[in-house]
């Protein structure tokens, strides 16, 4: 096993903040389609009909099948995106959704989690991951920092 020293924690640390931009880039991207769609989204009550089952080996899941009324007047059927462990509705249950007048097959139910949840997921491990390197940058450089001083100590310095 290899042990890791300050110095190689610190150009580690330092080589990662970088890349932490990554999840902040995908984050922003995927709030910048969630508010292009808000702009454009037109409210709709729909109907839960159905919940698809999703096994997989983390556990099941079931994502609502909803059906609503678009604008045209025109019965639309969506099979959701997302699931969750505890279905968000039962069948029958009303829910409201957003959809665009020109890709009504693209609703989505109308929860923070599914509008939003794409965008600050990424983000937030960005934030995470930029908080944690930073402070490991920061500490093993100090300790660095004290380790050279202490090796080269300034001429003057102590008297």
């Amino acid at each position: 096993m290899v042990k890791m020293t300050a110095k190689d924690w610190h150009r580690f640390a330092k080589a990662m903040m970088p890349l932490v931009i990554l999840p902040f880039i995908i984050g922003a991207i995927f709030a910048f389609r969630t508010h292009q769609f808000l702009q454009h989204a037109v409210p709709a009550k729909a109907k839960v009909i159905e919940l698809v089952r999703q096994d997989t080996h983390q556990g099941t899941y079931f994502a609502p099948v909803f059906a609503f009324v678009d604008a045209n007047g025109k019965e639309i059927k969506v099979y959701s995106k997302t699931g969750s462990y505890s279905p968000v509705a039962n069948v029958g249950d009303n829910i409201d959704v957003l959809y665009e007048l020109d890709n009504p097959q693209g609703a989505k139910e109308k929860t923070f989690i599914n509008l939003w949840g794409l965008s600050l997921i990424p983000a937030g491990l960005g934030v995470f991951y930029f908080i944690l390197f930073g402070i490991v940058a920061y500490f093993t450089g100090r300790k660095l920092r004290i380790a050279n001083q202490a090796m080269h100590p300034r001429p003057g310095a102590g008297k």
